[in-house]
């Protein structure tokens, strides 16, 4: 299924957060709603949308690559607190919220099961040099 989404509850206009940089974390954060579990982000979830995108870019970096200002390559812009507020009303078809216990679940066992293939591969390649 594809992802659908909405800017037009928000309270800056689609023109706007989808303009020049705004519109590269606009795009961030519509694909965020799929990471974070939380497909409608709204005034009373906010807090809790940035807790779980800080979290996120914690784990796995910066969710928004910009271009440095000499050109010569990309430079981490992470996700702030008034990104978040400035697209509250955004709605994507990401399905019903969900829980802290399973968002932190799914990311930080990804992150075990990462380090466990990264030790065994390294053991391997180890064993073969022997």
């Amino acid at each position: 299924m594809p992802l659908t989404w909405d800017i037009t509850r928000c309270a800056e206009t689609p023109e706007t957060l989808n303009a020049g940089v705004d519109g590269t974390i606009t795009e961030a954060c519509i694909f965020l709603t799929m990471g974070v579990g939380i497909g409608d982000w709204t005034e009373a979830n906010a807090a809790e949308v940035y807790g779980r995108v800080h979290l996120m870019e914690a784990i796995y970096g910066a969710m928004v690559r910009l271009p440095s200002p000499d050109g010569t390559g990309l430079i981490d812009r992470p996700i702030t607190p008034e990104d978040i507020r400035r697209r509250i009303g955004l709605r994507t078809n990401v399905g019903k919220i969900e829980t802290r216990a399973s968002f932190l679940k799914r990311h930080t066992a990804s992150v075990v099961s990462d380090a466990v293939w990264q030790y065994q591969s390294a053991e391997r390649k180890r064993l073969a040099a022997a």
